[in-house]
């Protein structure tokens, strides 16, 4: 009985073919698999950024709404201060008030006046009124600077846990 026989290179290039598709086949595959780890760690990346999102947004409304509320006390307290019309001299002078302002901001070159205005043309006293919008400027921006460090460290107790206090 005589055998017929694929050529040799027939059978060579067959087996070449079958290492090929085995060899794209097996590429294919590992792609896919690495893909879906891919898809997997882009969706956890996601959801984390999205949580991050979500609480700076509740942050940031809080912060809003208190800021907000200090806006209105300080409008409220400067109302309050125009109904005071008499000019009686204080017991400070400017110079009083901004060695007052410089003790609070903690500086020592702060400007002539404590609203950053020049007040060479005014006399070395003041009046009540001017006293209090004074305390009324310090009180908003300190309650303002009190905001933004409440809202810092909610974020940080948030992400970071309690140890950061």
């Amino acid at each position: 009985r005589v055998k017929k026989m694929l050529p040799l290179n027939v059978r060579i290039m067959l087996i070449a073919g079958a290492v090929f598709i085995a060899f794209c086949t097996g590429w294919s595959v590992h792609g896919w698999k690495y893909d879906a780890n891919l898809k997997e760690a882009l969706q956890d990346t996601i959801e984390l950024q999205q949580a991050y999102d979500r609480y700076a947004r509740e942050v940031v409304a809080n912060y809003n709404t208190k800021e907000v509320e200090t806006q209105v006390r300080k409008e409220t307290r400067d109302e309050k201060i125009k109904t005071i019309t008499d000019n009686r001299v204080c017991f400070a002078d400017w110079d009083t008030v901004r060695l007052w302002n410089e003790s609070i901001a903690d500086k020592t070159d702060m400007p002539k006046s404590p609203r950053g205005i020049d007040d060479s043309t005014k006399s070395a006293s003041i009046t009540d009124s001017d006293l209090l919008k004074n305390i009324n400027e310090n009180g908003a921006r300190w309650a303002e600077c009190r905001t933004k460090m409440e809202s810092i460290k909610a974020f940080d107790k948030k992400w970071f846990g309690d140890n950061n206090e």
